[in-house]
Order: structure tokens, then sequence, then C-alpha cells
């Protein structure tokens, strides 16, 4: 799986074939057709695999007794961090949403993303006493978009994810709807 994410990230999905895969895990066709069924199925387990993580160092950041400001705070930390260290898987998957949303790599990452989101939803349902779906659906995105705008950045060598970063992003999101409030 670890070759297949680095050739993936490195190459993109559609261009790295099933063989060179398996010369490059130093394995048989076989082999990864037992364990993935196919190239396919590989990207699927390295899609759940790294999300379960992501999702689950997303969840350990929310706290119900903690005000907005901080739950959006503990969450893009985590995020940051999460990109930091997977950075590689992180590429990939921005690489695997932007592809064509008729593509079956969009699909495969999208039901992934979508959970994210629900998550980020609920931080904002958690938060706000009308619970306005379409208010905090709309929250969830422009959030979302300034954490993965951030990370792309990083990823790209034009911005450092320093200590402070996560304040800025938080601060820079919660001016913004404090300030529209027509």
């Amino acid at each position: 799986m670890d070759v297949a994410l680095n050739l993936f990230s490195l190459q993109g999905y559609e261009s790295v074939g099933v063989q060179k895969i398996v010369d490059e895990a130093k394995v048989t066709k076989p082999t990864l057709y037992y364990y993935f069924g196919n190239k396919k199925g590989l990207l699927e387990a390295i899609l759940l695999e790294n999300f379960t993580k992501l999702i689950d160092q997303l969840k350990s950041s929310i706290n119900t007794q903690n005000k907005l400001k901080e739950n959006l705070h503990l969450l893009t930390s985590n995020y940051f961090e999460f990109a930091k260290q997977n950075s590689v898987f992180y590429r990939l998957q921005l690489t695997l949403f932007f592809s064509p949303p008729e593509s079956e790599t969009h699909a495969a990452v999208l039901k992934h993303n979508n959970a994210v989101f629900e998550l980020v939803v609920n931080i904002f349902n958690l938060h706000d006493d009308n619970k306005s779906e379409k208010k905090n659906n709309r929250f969830a995105f422009t959030f979302l978009g300034m954490i993965n705008n951030y990370i792309s950045l990083y990823l790209g060598n034009l911005l450092k994810l320093e200590a402070d970063s996560a304040d800025k992003l938080v601060n820079q999101f919660l001016y913004g709807i404090k300030g529209n409030k027509k």
C-alpha cells in the first residue's frame, strides 16, 4: 500500500499500472489481486486507512464543552498536523477530489470527504441553537476550503504551517462570518 500511495501521489492514479506497483513493491500480481482485488481495490484500501486516521484525529478535537472558536482551532490544528505527517496521502486525496466528477477516483474519495464534511457540519450544529442546515453547510464548505487552501500552499512549499497558523485561519474565518450578519 505504501508503494502504491507513493506512486499514485507522484505520478497520478491513472498513470500507474498494476505492473509498476508490483515491480516496485516486489510482489506478484496474484498477491495484489488476492489482497485488493484490483488497482481500484488497492486505492480504496489506501483511502479507507488514511481517512480513518484523519477522521479519528479530527473527532478527538471536538469537545461539546468548548466554544466554537476552541473547537475550530483544535480541528484546524489536528488537520494541519495530519497533513504534515501524511503529506503524500494528502496530496493524493486532493488530486483525486479534483479529478473529473464522473471518474471512479472522484467517487472513491468523495465518500470519505463527505464523512469529514459531516463532522465539520456537526461542529457548527453544536454551536447553533437553530441548527440551520443551509447556513452550517455553507460554513463547513467555506471552513474546509480554507483549511485545504492552507494545506495546498503548504504542500507546494508556499506556506509554512506554523504554530500560529491555525489561529490565523480560525480568526480569519470567524471575522468573515461575524462581519457578515446581514
